[in-house]
């Protein structure tokens, strides 16, 4: 009765208040939370009244933009193990990511290098198999040999001495010509002479054949001056750096290597070279193996005679006698160094440029694009190309020189010709088709030993009934010693020997 009286007097505002507290009291308890489950006291209010949440959603866009942005947030674990999520970005995506990005650039890295190191093998691998002897080049090599060996005693034996030797050497072109082509069409389809003739024009054909073709007419015409103009001995010994002009060709046109043993088998062909022509006897062998007697009877006076007979005219040049150096000696080393070069182009020819990038070519190659890889030609097609060129370059020169236009009006070009004569002409036109096919397969510098057995093979002819001389003996044991060093001993590049020795 005293609780009601004091409540009439003191009004119904207070009760009002009172009650209207308990109500919003137990709405908050009862209502569930919108942050994910959290209990209601986590929306308390913090410090000065502010709600953490709250700021959130007014601040980013409300409760859409942040139920959007914690679909990818992931919790952080709490340190009391309760359940509650923080607010704060987490930083194991971003990690993930770089790890991510650098393992993929690894891999990348990893795979250029093993790209390079196949592409090495696999340059290295062709480049052995390219050094190889097949059947077909022992074939053509033992052929071009013989062919080597028996034309100087058919051109002695057939050929005039008073005939005009261009005529030769135009027929010559005209029946090589003529015997390939035959060749050609006969064991090719037109499919493959279609595709074979689908490139040629004229900028092609002077590049490819006409460029080997007026090299070797120099050759020729250089070498004919050294003969004119030195002594036999001195000749021989310099006409035979051509062999080594080969090789050294062949790496700056080509990028084909040698190996240190084959290197050394080039010295000993070089060597052989020189007792079969007699300029280095057997004797000097065994004198120097016994320790006795001075330079005569080790052999070796020819040899320093022809060494001296190179340098000497060095000194004389002083004296006003320079025509000994500057049509002979000049002229020699010239036509060794042209030789190489013609023959390491058409080695590229014959064979393509694939897997072979010359030393210049890898030198533009970093500043522009690399070359195109080159199809191999065909030996015959590319024969009758070079002919063309041939016959081209003799006519011009015949217009060209007072002598050949003398012969010309003269109408004695063909003059003392015999039916005869065209046997030799036939055997070399043969011999040069073979030269062309000993390149293809065993390349300009393994055409190289052909020629140096068919020096052995000439000597052993011509020697008649009188048998094989111990010159010839040891001169084919060195040829045939550098030869098999030369094929058994190829380059190998460093890739392909540290596969080796890891198998």
């Amino acid at each position: 009765m005293t609780f009601n009286k004091y409540n009439n007097r003191n009004g119904s505002r207070n009760g009002c208040i009172s009650r209207d507290a308990l109500i919003i009291l137990s709405i908050a308890l009862l209502l569930p939370s919108s942050s994910h489950g959290k209990s209601p006291l986590a929306s308390m209010p913090t410090h000065h009244g502010v709600k953490v949440d709250n700021l959130h959603l007014n601040e980013r866009g409300g409760a859409a933009a942040a139920t959007r942005r914690r679909q990818w947030k992931r919790p952080l674990p709490s340190s009391a193990g309760d359940s509650t999520t923080s607010t704060s970005y987490s930083i194991q995506p971003m990690i993930k990511y770089r790890k991510n990005v650098d393992n993929a650039s690894k891999i990348e890295v990893t795979t250029e290098t093993n790209s390079s190191t196949t592409k090495q093998k696999e340059q290295g691998q062709q480049q052995q198999q390219q050094d190889r002897l097949t059947p077909t080049a022992i074939t053509c090599m033992s052929l071009l040999a013989l062919q080597f060996g028996i034309q100087p005693i058919l051109v002695r034996k057939y050929t005039p001495q008073t005939i005009v030797r261009s005529s030769v050497v135009l027929v010559q072109e005209v029946v090589k010509f003529g015997i390939a082509g035959a060749v050609y069409f006969s064991g090719t389809k037109k499919e493959t002479r279609e595709k074979d003739l689908e490139g040629i024009s004229v900028k092609t054909w002077i590049a490819f054949a006409g460029l080997p073709a007026f090299l070797y007419t120099i050759q020729n015409v250089a070498a004919l001056m050294a003969y004119q103009n030195l002594e036999a001995l001195t000749f021989n010994v310099l006409n035979q750096t051509k062999i080594l002009s080969a090789a050294l060709s062949c790496y700056f046109v080509m990028g084909k290597r040698q190996s240190k043993m084959q290197v050394v088998s080039l010295c000993i062909l070089i060597l052989s070279t020189l007792v079969i022509e007699q300029i280095l006897r057997p004797s000097a062998f065994v004198s120097l193996l016994s320790f006795g007697g001075g330079a005569t009877s080790f052999g070796l006076q020819n040899t320093l005679n022809g060494i001296a007979g190179a340098f000497s005219s060095l000194s004389s040049m002083a004296s006003g006698a320079g025509r000994r150096v500057t049509h002979g000696i000049v002229p020699i080393l010239t036509a060794s160094l042209i030789s190489g070069m013609a023959g390491a182009l058409t080695q590229k020819n014959l064979q393509g440029s694939q897997g072979n990038v010359s030393i210049l070519s890898k030198k533009r190659s970093k500043k522009t694009n690399p070359p195109a890889s080159r199809p191999p030609k065909n030996a015959y097609l590319f024969s009758m190309e070079m002919n063309v060129a041939s016959i081209i370059l003799l006519l011009a020169s015949l217009g060209l020189s007072s002598s050949g236009r003398t012969i010309l009006r003269s109408g004695t070009f063909f003059s003392n010709w015999t039916p005869e004569t065209f046997i030799p002409v036939v055997t070399n036109s043969i011999g040069g088709i073979l030269v062309g096919l000993v390149t293809k397969h065993a390349g300009s510098v393994r055409k190289g030993f052909a020629l140096i057995f068919g020096l052995l093979l000439s000597g052993i002819f011509q020697a008649g009934g009188a048998g094989i001389r111990a010159h010839q003996i040891a001169g084919g044991l060195l040829a045939a010693t550098s030869l098999w060093m030369h094929t058994t001993h190829p380059y190998k590049p460093a890739s392909v020997v540290e596969v080796e020795k890891e198998a």
